[in-house]
């Protein structure tokens, strides 16, 4: 009917405005940076505003995945915008770095429900026939918010002002919140669902630290140094105490009982690995381009569009070709195929030095298994967990492939200091206008530990492709589909 497919495209409008409040937020600093510096007069304390961010919105996602089971998708999703948009006015007016590292952490605390409860929502409005193609749709958006970010940032910041850099989340926000608010209808809620609040407290104490130490740990202070230890330790301590909590609690913060579902714990699996060699492969394939073959950063960033075009085309046609012959376990084992082949072919491509071409060539495989696979994990696991521990699963996968992507970042990050460290700085790597090449020497050493690290990256999607493989049950789409999509957009 004519109504109600306007009311859900402006519902569909309205998580897209939220994804690329959340994903935009995440790499929008990066090219503004100095610029916040030099008024704020901070430069030691300038990674902590981006540091501050990311473990508050990683953390928080399972609280709302919680939230929304308990009190329903749309108003937690109201609640994570509004604490999004207030973070984002009171870091827009921060004057000192103390400050905008802390509005930082509270927009992130907002942040991490965007992305997790656009999905839920997406699953419960949309039949399982559609399902993919949304889900496929929504990373596409993500992806390319993430390349966009530094590029947004970058002309704010020149044309106004880096505080429009937060200012203008707001009047994006209010819109959206407007458009969920009219056109939404009232979202399912359990009401017998129980938040462990103190879970929660023990569980952040536990996490943050974990995550900070592997973001700074070989940069900021050495892996085995006195800060090094108290991060680790901390994180030890607390994650103690949370689990005897969490094993002896009748309801437990992570939903325990989830770990009896084979397709969960194939899906939360994967997500661990395909963050882990996805983020490896989206920070250092740029530096590849730069310090190997002695490109600007803007021919580098530009040499990234084959993977965000095959991803998006792959993630929309994908959907709709493959699912109508095979099953959900055979078009995400594809996916997952084409991203090991492709992984691997970039590792083989660092060893022997290939061309940009042929390395833009496994980009762009990868790209494609990526669109094939991960909105199909997505899909999948919603199906099958229904209604009451819809957000919870949700955000659970949002957590676990952001966890690995932090894993995947530090233990690349370290093998390269640990490798060309010794040999170079930052002006040996990267140098300026007008200064000699890079040394031979240094080009070949950062061409050796890249090549390892591609192929640690290969290592991890085969495990990731393993766990597909061996956990998932085999499931035609919408075969024992246990959510029930409103019959209104049972074709939209």
């Amino acid at each position: 009917m004519p109504g109600q497919r306007k009311q859900f495209r402006m519902v569909l409008c309205s998580l897209l405005i939220v994804l690329l409040l959340s994903s935009l937020d995440s790499t929008i600093l990066n090219t503004s940076l100095p610029i916040i510096a030099r008024e704020l007069g901070s430069l030691s304390k300038l990674s902590w505003v981006v540091s501050s961010f990311m473990p508050t919105s990683t953390v928080s996602t399972l609280l709302y995945g919680k939230l929304a089971d308990r009190y329903g998708a749309k108003h937690a999703i109201c609640s994570a915008i509004v604490l999004f948009l207030i973070g984002s006015a009171l870091s827009g007016s921060s004057h000192t770095i103390d400050q905008l590292v802390l509005y930082r952490g509270l927009q992130g605390i907002g942040a991490g429900g965007l992305i997790a409860l656009a999905q839920t929502l997406i699953a419960i409005e949309v039949g399982p026939e559609r399902r993919s193609y949304y889900q496929g749709f929504f990373s596409s958006t993500i992806a390319v918010s993430n390349i966009a970010g530094p590029l947004v940032g970058g002309a704010l910041t020149y044309y106004l002002s880096w505080r429009w850099i937060f200012y203008i989340n707001i009047p994006l926000g209010l819109i959206a919140i407007f458009l969920l608010r009219i056109n939404l209808e009232k979202s399912h809620y359990n009401s017998g669902t129980i938040i462990n609040y103190t879970g929660m407290m023990y569980f952040s104490f536990s996490v943050i630290p974990l995550f900070l130490w592997m973001t700074f740990a070989g940069e900021r202070f050495d892996w085995l140094s006195r800060e090094s230890v108290l991060f680790a330790f901390s994180s030890l301590v607390f994650g103690t105490i949370f689990l005897k909590r969490e094993l002896s609690s009748e309801h437990s913060f992570l939903g325990l009982h989830l770990l009896g579902d084979r397709t969960f714990l194939a899906a939360s699996s994967a997500a661990v690995w395909l963050g882990f060699a996805t983020m490896g492969v989206n920070v250092y394939t740029p530096v590849w381009f730069q310090v190997v073959h002695g490109m600007n950063p803007i021919e580098a960033g530009l040499m990234i569009l084959p993977r965000i075009v095959a991803m998006i085309l792959s993630s929309v046609l994908g959907p709709r070709i493959l699912l109508r012959r095979y099953s959900y376990r055979g078009v995400i084992s594809l996916g997952l195929a084409l991203e090991v082949l492709a992984v691997s072919g970039l590792a083989l491509a660092c060893h022997v030095r290939s061309s940009p071409v042929m390395f833009g060539l496994f980009l762009a495989m990868m790209g494609s298994g990526m669109g094939i696979a991960w909105p199909n994990i997505i899909t999948t696991l919603q199906s099958q967990v229904g209604r009451r521990d819809l957000g919870t699963a949700t955000a659970t996968l949002t957590f676990t492939r952001a966890f690995g992507s932090t894993l995947g970042v530090a233990v690349a990050g370290a093998m390269v200091n640990a490798w060309v460290g010794a040999t170079a700085t930052t002006d040996t790597l990267f140098p300026r206008h007008g200064q000699r090449p890079l040394a031979p020497g240094v080009a070949a050493a950062y061409q050796q530990v890249l090549g390892a690290s591609f192929l640690l990256f290969a290592l991890a999607m085969m495990a990731a492709f393993q766990s597909i493989w061996l956990l998932l049950p085999s499931r035609e789409p919408g075969h024992g589909d246990q959510l029930r999509a409103p019959k209104r957009n049972s074709k939209m």
